[in-house]
């Protein structure tokens, strides 16, 4: 798994949040260069992998995405993810055009309200699939 910290770029997320989680695995069945590696929140471990990218996850209602061992919040991790899953997905570039105080706003306003419209799961969803667990394969990273 270290060599997966080193190489791939990392997507910390809301485990327990269902919008999260329907990302989460949209991104693993897209992800055919074997790009990502996704590590839930409420990992037991997070607090010994924040602390090595200097990341504050108090509060935290951003996915963020680890490339380069720079963190990459709300839009702008959105958009990074999608345009890093296939050429089709290239196309998000164009919302970069969208100013990201703007494009931050949206999110932001989905983010506190994601529990209330996608509602909740009591684990990772996402581990618990049996067709997901095969998907996500060696792609979650559980032990740090």
């Amino acid at each position: 798994m270290s060599e997966d910290l080193k190489t791939k770029k990392i997507i910390l997320f809301d485990g327990v949040c269902a919008l999260c989680n329907n990302f989460i695995v949209f991104i693993a069945k897209n992800d055919k260069k074997d790009i990502f590696r996704f590590l839930p929140l409420q990992n037991k471990n997070i607090n010994q992998f924040i602390d090595t990218k200097n990341i504050n996850i108090k509060n935290l209602k951003s996915i963020i995405l680890i490339k380069d061992n720079n963190p990459i919040y709300k839009s702008n991790a959105a958009i990074e993810i999608l345009i890093n899953l296939n050429n089709l997905y290239l196309l998000c570039k164009i919302f970069y055009i969208i100013p990201k105080k703007i494009r931050d706003m949206v999110y932001e306003l989905i983010a506190k309200n994601r529990y209330k419209v996608f509602g909740k799961v009591e684990n990772c969803s996402i581990l618990k699939s049996k067709v997901n667990n095969e998907i996500l394969k060696n792609k979650i990273l559980s032990d740090l």
